[in-house]
């Protein structure tokens, strides 16, 4: 795959976990996939677990080593991968995808595909992004309801390698631009959020339900809310959750 090493895998407890080994540490260049037919642990956002049949998805992470990104445009890798994402999905299916906040890629109300980034620094600088990417391709049951795939909505199977190329030259093309041009990066990102500029419903982590719309994410990546009182209110990750009603 042009500019980048691969390692494939045929089976692994997670490539983020295999990528964050420190006997790889010498092997895994900047820029380099790390590619598994299967995880037995696949890894979501917060300890949640990604669902996967063997051969069938697209499991990866990406490892860039970035030379001078400072620490507080960590969240610039987060858009643009979801960026990326979106822009893949949206390829193939010639449907408009969008991302749910902070990471998650949807089509209407159902997840397709998810990130998790993890990320080492030293001297207030990211050395390394660890962006584990997982994307429902070819497989049509899932135990999870609001999950699909790039084959149930398309009814037909897609090669994963041609996939996987098309997510890297959308990648390729934000991640340049992260130093460049950080502030594109994050309005692009803001304008194809789900819910922008719409009252949709929220719910508190306590359940209690309140309509808001969404402005954007900020440049340290909490999402800023419209209220109905018309107070704009920033939420970290965890502290607020759209009510999708699934």
């Amino acid at each position: 795959i042009s500019g980048y090493s691969t390692i494939f895998l045929s089976s692994v407890d997670s490539t983020n976990n295999y990528a964050a080994r420190p006997e790889m540490q010498s092997k895994i260049q900047d820029k380099t996939v790390i590619m598994a037919a299967n995880q037995s642990k696949g890894k979501g956002q917060h300890r949640n677990s990604w669902e996967s049949e063997v051969g069938k998805n697209l499991l990866i992470s990406i490892v860039i080593k970035p030379k001078d990104l400072p620490i507080e445009k960590q969240f610039f890798i987060s858009f643009s991968t979801a960026l990326a994402l979106k822009e893949t999905v949206s390829f193939f299916l010639s449907k408009n995808a969008k991302i749910k906040w902070p990471n998650d890629i949807y089509i209407n109300t159902h997840k397709i595909a998810g990130i998790l980034i993890e990320n080492s620094i030293s001297s207030n600088k990211i050395s390394r992004s660890i962006i584990g990417i997982g994307l429902n391709v070819n497989q049509i049951n899932f135990s999870i309801k609001n999950a699909t795939s790039l084959k149930l909505i398309k009814k037909e199977d897609f090669v994963l390698k041609s996939v996987l190329e098309y997510l890297l030259y959308r990648f390729d093309y934000h991640y340049k631009n992260i130093l460049e041009n950080g502030s594109k990066i994050q309005s692009l990102y803001n304008s194809n959020l789900m819910g922008k500029g719409e009252w949709i419903s929220f719910l508190t982590p306590k359940h209690e339900p309140f309509k808001a719309k969404v402005i954007g994410a900020s440049t340290q990546g909490k999402l800023r809310l419209e209220l109905q009182n018309g107070a704009i209110q920033e939420f970290a990750h965890k502290e607020v959750f759209f009510d999708l009603g699934n």
